[in-house]
Parts: C-alpha cells; structure tokens; sequence
C-alpha cells in the first residue's frame, strides 16, 4: 500500500538489484487519501519476476461466513485470486445491503437500528463502524433526525 513517490524512492535505492522482501493485501489498500494503491503490490511480479509469492488465505479474525460473503466479492475486485479461510467458529451471517446514495444507506442503519431496539436491544449495545472519519457526520443527522441516540467515539462529534 504504497505511493508514487514511496515506489519511485524504493526502485531508485534498488537499482538494479533484486534483493528486496515486500508483504502487502492488494485488498486492504487503507492509505488511498495518500494516493497509495494496490497497483503496485499487484505489479511487483512484473518488476521482480523470480519473486516467490506466498499467498496468506488463513484468516484469523473473522467467521466462515464473513469469510464466504468477502469471497463472493474477489472476483469483482481486481486483485489477486485467492480464497479466504477461517481459523474462528461460525458465527451469524453478515447482511449485505446496497445502496443508491449515502443518504438511502443513513436511513436504513437507523430504521435498523430502531428495529433492534423495538425487539429488545439496547441502544448502548449496538455501533455503527464507518471506514472513513468523514462518514461520522451523515450518520449524526441521520440518527439525529429519526431521534436514534448517538455517540460518536474518535470523532469531531
């Protein structure tokens, strides 16, 4: 997960040499707002073409099924093929849900989360995960706006 500038500063201290170790998840490319991208992990064979690759599929953090619903999605991703497989006991199954805009998606997590308090979930036992900062103030008016209580944790709110 590296930049343009981090890829040309590693190939110049390089050279010509090809004695060079790198691990990485063309699917985990987390520093995008940096404009890191997974092209170049996913390039790296054609640069060293006698790299031996070891494909790391053996998760241990999450169950079968969120592991089956994350491999639905590899073919559509792009990257490297591989099959995820985990180490954890089952689990629940995740929901996947689409959505037209960010408003549609704000909606639906609070009359989800409504529907949850209304079958006898606490509000203070359910959380809402966001990959990006920024995301935390459309789910404050959302959840604001249908009276769903909040507290935004690491946030500006």
């Amino acid at each position: 997960d590296v930049n343009l500038l981090q890829k040309t500063l590693l190939e110049c201290w390089l050279g010509e040499r090809n004695d060079i170790c790198a691990v990485g998840d063309d699917y985990q490319s987390i520093y995008g707002f940096t404009g890191a991208s997974p092209r170049y992990l996913l390039s790296f064979v054609t640069r060293f073409p006698t790299a031996k690759i070891y494909k790391l599929e053996t998760n241990y953090r999450s169950t079968p099924q969120v592991l089956e619903a994350a491999n639905r999605l590899v073919p559509f991703l792009g990257g490297t093929e591989k099959t995820l497989r985990a180490e954890n006991g089952d689990g629940p199954s995740p929901d996947v849900s689409g959505f037209a805009d960010e408003a549609e998606e704000v909606r639906f997590v609070g009359e989800r989360i409504i529907d949850l308090k209304s079958s006898g979930v606490p509000f203070d036992s359910v959380a809402v995960l966001y990959r990006v900062g920024f995301r935390a103030e459309a789910f404050a008016d959302g959840l604001g706006s249908l009276n769903v209580p909040y507290q935004v944790r690491d946030g500006a709110f």
